[in-house]
């Protein structure tokens, strides 16, 4: 879900981009970050998050 909301983030509307930051980061706060595999979790992922987050 989290990799759906990042490529919607950064293929998407600018005027989406707070709403779906806002989302991911509601999902980031309820998931048990230690039970993540990395692989699951890539680092393209978080790259595409960072590029939005000021």
């Amino acid at each position: 879900m989290v990799t759906y909301m990042a490529e919607l983030l950064d293929k998407g509307l600018p005027s989406m981009q707070q709403p779906l930051l806002q989302i991911i980061y509601s999902l980031l706060s309820h998931m048990d970050l230690a039970a993540i595999q990395v692989k699951s979790f890539n680092v393209e992922v978080l790259k595409t998050i960072e590029k939005f987050v000021h």
